[in-house]
């Protein structure tokens, strides 16, 4: 993504609303291990792509339902932390995932996507997977 596309944006608007009621944005490894600590660990679920090769593995908010399960996609349903009022609980805290915060009605999410997995290639995602299974 260039550079100016990578800057964080809030909207409430009908179609951003939709997004988190059909699909969860991930964290950085951080952010990730930030959600573990605060006690948010039980609604994360692992993300293990078929084709790890291409995108590598992610540990984020869970689609409702599916918390603590190992899934192969964030298009499983409604985030977790979406409110009844389709509001992100994560949000107020200060601690909503790069992704949803640089998600917006008119970007590619796909390229969103693709951005905030770079930070999890390497060996990240077995050391935040093993701080889920063992908080500290």
């Amino acid at each position: 993504m260039k550079q100016e596309e990578l800057k964080v944006v809030s909207c409430a608007c009908e179609q951003c609303k939709e997004m988190c009621r059909h699909s969860t944005c991930l964290p950085t490894p951080a952010e990730a291990r930030i959600l573990i600590r605060r006690g948010y660990g039980p609604r994360l679920a692992r993300y293990e792509w078929t084709h790890t090769d291409v995108l590598p593995n992610a540990i984020g908010p869970a689609p409702k339902e599916h918390e603590g399960k190992t899934l192969n996609s964030t298009l499983s349903g409604r985030c977790t932390f979406l409110t009844d009022d389709d509001r992100c609980e994560l949000h107020a805290l200060g601690l909503k995932p790069l992704e949803g915060r640089l998600a917006l009605h008119d970007r590619s999410w796909i390229a969103v996507r693709r951005e905030v997995l770079q930070h999890w290639k390497g060996k990240r995602y077995e050391s935040v997977a093993c701080g889920l299974l063992n908080p500290t």
